[in-house]
């Protein structure tokens, strides 16, 4: 489960805990009343077995009483009884169908255990019957969960309609909007966030919203401000040396870098940073090095493998590039870049077939590679029509020429390469790692050796 996923579950919890109990005590026997009371005391001072034991005990006396088995799931789930706890809110909302707590309870744990389908049904059944923000949050988070961005992102608008002001439906929604690539959503986010309560943590996601679009300046003025109140912010230092590399200032991303391995030796993110920095360096050779430490720590992350894939690609060992490659695209099968390079490297077309038949430039460039696609019409794609694709226009053109000049380098024809990565290096888009690996591939070609 991914770090945002994980928040948003927690969220819940938060929510469930929120709603008055409703008290359901047995007509005329003192007895009841007593028990709950001291069960509410033991529940108080953490004496949570014993609370369970006084709640078991009033509901031997008054098995009607919803609130009784509410309450001993609420003191079950405290003490990890996860199982325990949905028969006692079952049996609540068995007997009072209202109590929207338990409700909401139940479908906060539900989510937790991955019932992500009962858990939407609760959380559809407590929006019917009150729909308020944290409804429609509890919601949100379980078809983020299920992998309905759009939805979530509809119910968190709900949410927000009615609290406008509340910054962790921010913050949240911000989370969504880039995951779902809408880059400027998420900063308007982020900055209605911090102009309440401006936080290092929520600096920092916005420095890394803002590096993912193109706008280093910006996200170096965040990850400054992170690290003028802790000088040792690892995120902030790895954020900052991505924005500096994205500028062009090379040393002072280097130096980001060897703070963060000074703090902790083994980081692969750490390793992985200075192994770009010494690329653009010219120091291929170390940067492999730096590549194959962080590939041992970590073997099963498939962003370290493209890295190696492509370290290995510019050194001109082909073969182990596209096996490193390849094992990418085992790892992060969703991932169309390894299977882009390992297509133009000359490995097998099958990976990058799948996403061939997709809308925008990426199914273009499968497409290409695949043979199913000239290179004029690549290119004039690339280019595109119109003010709507002006923006991307230098982001595709780069990426065109590069695998372009892959594919002109396995086909034995170093000049066509030469051309074409000059033409990547000539494009505006100077923060893509494409630019970047063709400027340093170029330089490489040009003196004929590594």
């Amino acid at each position: 489960m991914s770090r945002h996923r994980s928040a948003l579950l927690s969220l819940l919890l938060v929510i469930a805990f929120a709603t008055p109990a409703l008290a359901q005590d047995a007509a005329g026997d003192p007895r009841v009343a007593e028990l709950r009371a001291e069960a509410v005391e033991r529940s108080k001072v953490g004496d949570l077995e014993g609370a369970i034991a006084l709640y078991s005990a009033l509901i031997e006396l008054a098995p009607d009483d919803g609130d009784a088995h509410f309450q001993r799931g609420l003191a079950r789930y405290r003490l990890g009884d996860a199982a325990g706890s949905l028969g006692d809110l079952d049996a609540a909302l068995a007997l009072a169908p209202e109590h929207l707590e338990a409700l909401s309870m139940r479908a906060s744990i539900r989510a937790k255990t991955g019932d992500l389908k009962g858990a939407r049904a609760d959380w559809d059944a407590r929006i019917a019957a009150r729909p308020d923000p944290k409804a429609y949050a509890g919601r949100a988070a379980v078809r983020a969960s299920a992998g309905d961005t759009d939805g979530a992102l509809q119910d968190y608008g709900a949410a927000l309609e009615l609290a406008p002001d509340d910054p962790r439906l921010l913050r949240f929604r911000a989370a969504l909007r880039e995951r779902r690539g809408d880059l400027a959503g998420a900063l308007a986010d982020y900055d209605a966030v911090i102009a309440k309560a401006s936080k290092p943590v929520l600096r920092l996601y916005r420095g890394r919203v803002r590096l993912r679009a193109g706008d280093a300046a910006g996200a170096i003025e965040d990850f400054d401000s992170v690290l003028a109140e802790d000088a040792k912010a690892t995120g902030a230092l790895l954020g900052r040396g991505a924005a500096r590399l994205a500028s062009g200032d090379t040393a002072a991303a280097l130096a980001d870098y060897e703070r963060v391995l000074t703090l902790q030796p083994d980081h692969p993110k750490g390793l992985a940073g200075r192994a770009e920095a010494r690329l653009r360096s010219g120091q291929v050779a170390r940067a492999i090095v730096d590549l194959d430490r962080a590939v041992t720590i970590q073997p099963d992350e498939p962003d370290l493998r493209v890295a190696r894939g492509r370290a290995l690609a510019l050194k001109g060992d082909t073969g182990s590039a596209a096996v490193e490659l390849a094992t990418a695209c085992v790892l992060e099968p969703g991932d169309p870049t390894p299977a882009l390079w390992v297509a133009a490297l000359g490995g097998t077309g099958e990976l990058v077939r799948p996403f061939a038949g997709r809308d925008g430039f990426t199914a273009k460039l499968a497409r290409h590679l695949l043979g199913e696609l000239g290179v004029d019409e690549l290119l004039a794609a690339a280019v595109g029509a119109g003010e709507a694709e002006a923006p991307g226009k230098a982001r595709r053109l780069c990426e065109a020429r590069l695998f372009l000049g892959v594919a002109a380098e396995r086909d034995d024809d170093p000049d066509g390469a030469r051309a074409h990565y000059a033409a990547c290096v000539a494009t505006d888009a100077t923060t893509l790692d494409a630019h970047a690996w063709a400027k340093a591939r170029l330089a490489i070609l040009g003196k004929g050796s590594d």
